[in-house]
């Protein structure tokens, strides 16, 4: 009958209709048309029931936890079962039981042969991991948070298809084994939060598909030594943790991981000056080397690192300027400094319309205090050497009441307006700071108007103050960011 209406259409040619019955009679010999076995759906078929009486046998053992409700009437359909997917088979390929109270031995999923994804993370479970070995199909295992899963991971070097392990905050404790050099595969190792010691070993340039790698300690011990040279070769690293150790040393070896975007260096004892190689990571957009030696100035460079969100370098020893440049990093919601050496003048920060979190305290700035284009949820300038009579404020004018400004060289306005005014440093103490050091000299016509070193300089026409010259024998240089012989 198709092919009869079809000769009556106008539209076809001859050629055209005898290729459409060609075509129709494919479709009825099921060339075009899936067989109805393809058509099933996965976990709408029945559990295999080895399978079904090992789930069954891991709600007696772990007792009640999430879902098991679902796990304790038989004869199922795969899709009945809370976090368990099927292959067409009726074998158990998926099992995500995550943060659901579970609590027993590991070693009852050993028969589950066909498994591939496992994520127990944030339960109780105990044993030895080493149960997991006999199950060679497994490509991903999250087992993070089960606090007493702490032996038998050696055992895993057997897993050749294995791309995901997370074994974070297990108990873990130790060095980092060899056998994470056999699992070739991987694309994200995660050993953080555990009890790491040694060093960091150069066996893991083998794992070169590694997307994510997690090695940050407890903050108790952790790992020792300098960064290898292998670490460089990761080059499909994006994320990076190794925060919380004993690290030390330069990092300059990171420069090379240029598809980064997340690096925590953070409470270490990386030392030298900021890597200027780190502009190559241009990708980045949190970067956290708090708490270190870092030593030297914020390069110009910094201004590469145009999508970063998060800037964290505080607690270091870093000197000079904050640079100029680094008002072009537009996306900038986190900006911490605090706890350095840094002086001289802030850079117009108007330009960094996201900010919700500064602190620039404890270091040595001068000047007025920064405005911006919004109020900052959090502005900490405390313990520094900001002069005049101006408080913080916004695009619009208004006064920025949030903003910490203890510990200054302030005037505070009586018109402030935003409660009881910060306390200030006695005028003894900032004329004290103010006066003749290094190789600068101060005009001494207002409070707190030069600069503890040799770094920033506002020479005389200044809309501030004509206050701080070069000293004798001392010339302001072309770009008047310092003075140079």
């Amino acid at each position: 009958m198709l092919l009869n209406k079809l000769s009556t259409m106008a539209s076809f040619s001859r050629a055209n209709r005898h290729l459409l019955a060609v075509l129709f009679s494919a479709c009825l010999a099921s060339t075009c048309f899936p067989r109805a076995d393809a058509l099933r759906v996965p976990l709408a078929t029945k559990i295999n029931s080895d399978d079904q009486a090992v789930l069954e046998d891991l709600v007696s053992a772990w007792g009640d936890f999430t879902g098991s409700d679902t796990w304790k009437d038989s004869g199922k359909k795969c899709d009945h079962y809370t976090g368990i997917d099927c292959a067409g088979n009726g074998r158990v390929t998926n099992m995500t039981i995550a943060d659901a109270g579970a609590s027993g031995t590991i070693g009852v999923l050993t028969k589950l042969q066909s498994l591939k994804y496992l994520d127990l993370s944030g339960n109780d479970i105990t044993g030895s991991a080493a149960s997991l070995s006999k199950i060679t199909s497994l490509s991903y295992i999250d087992v993070s948070g089960n606090t007493n899963l702490n032996t038998g991971f050696s055992s895993l070097s057997n897993l050749e298809k294995l791309k995901h392990l997370d074994i974070s905050d297990t108990g873990y404790e130790g060095s980092i084994s060899t056998f994470v050099s056999k699992l070739t595969d991987l694309t994200h190792l995660d050993m953080a939060s555990n009890s790491l010691s040694g060093s960091i070993p150069g066996f893991l340039s083998k794992l070169k598909k590694l997307v994510y790698l997690g090695l940050s300690a407890t903050g108790e011990d952790g790992l020792k030594g300098s960064l290898p040279s292998g670490l460089g070769k990761l080059t499909r690293l994006e994320e990076l943790y190794l925060h919380r150790n004993g690290l030390s040393g330069p990092v300059n070896v990171l420069s090379t991981l240029t598809k980064l975007n997340r690096l925590l260096l953070g409470d270490n004892y990386f030392n030298g000056s900021f890597p200027w190689g780190f502009s190559k990571l241009r990708n980045l957009n949190y970067l956290s080397m708090r708490y270190n030696a870092l030593e030297g100035r914020i390069p110009n460079v910094i201004s590469t690192l145009n999508k970063l969100t998060y800037l964290s370098l505080y607690n270091n020893n870093l000197k000079g300027i904050i640079p100029r440049t680094i008002t072009t990093l537009t996306k900038l919601n986190n900006l911490l400094l605090q706890d350095n050496y840094l002086d001289g003048y802030v850079p117009v920060l108007t330009s960094l319309k996201k900010l919700t979190e500064v602190d620039l305290s404890a270091n040595y700035f001068t000047g007025p205090p920064p405005n911006f284009y919004k109020a900052p949820s959090t502005l900490n300038l405390d313990d520094n050497y900001f002069f005049g009579s101006s408080v913080p404020k916004d695009k619009n004018g208004d006064t920025i009441c949030a903003a910490s400004l203890d510990k200054n060289c302030l005037t505070i306005p009586s018109s402030y307006g935003c409660g009881s005014k910060p306390s200030q440093r006695t005028a003894s103490a900032c004329n004290k700071f103010c006066g003749t050091s290094g190789n600068m000299q101060c005009g001494g016509i207002r409070i707190g108007i030069c600069y503890p070193s040799d770094k920033v300089v506002e020479t005389s026409g200044s809309t501030i103050d004509p206050g701080c010259l070069c000293a004798n024998g001392w010339s302001v240089s072309d770009d008047k960011q310092e003075c140079t012989k």
